[in-house]
This record gives C-alpha cells, sequence and structure tokens, in this order.
C-alpha cells in the first residue's frame, strides 16, 4: 500500500499481461476491502493450486 488519503487507497500491484510491469491502482477504501477479502478461505477450507501437466514428463515428477 502506498498511500491512503480521502477514502481512497493507493497501491502497487504487478501486470502480469503487460510484462509483470510494476503499476499503481487506486480504489475506494469499501472496494479494497472488498477485492482483499476475496482472498481469505473461510476456516476448514484448503486452498488447491493448479499444477498442469506435461505430458512429455513421467507422473511424479
Amino acid at each position: 500500500m502506498l498511500s491512503m488519503t480521502d477514502g481512497v487507497i493507493r497501491f502497487r500491484y504487478k501486470h502480469h499481461r503487460d510484462h509483470d510491469r510494476m503499476k499503481v491502482m487506486a480504489l475506494q477504501v469499501e472496494m479494497f476491502i472488498r477485492r482483499f477479502l476475496l482472498h481469505i478461505l473461510p476456516k476448514g477450507l484448503m486452498r488447491i493450486r493448479f499444477r498442469p501437466t506435461d505430458p512429455r514428463r513421467p507422473a511424479g515428477s
């Protein structure tokens, strides 16, 4: 987070579609909190990471 003024939060993020360039976004506090909370899982749930398989490699390597 870079700054918070007048109910607006400015933060830096990595833009993957733009060759991983760092950019700055400004959001209202309510929208920032809403987006942040989307990344928190309810108690008892576990995040499953997707790992693409390569058909040329044997399983488990």
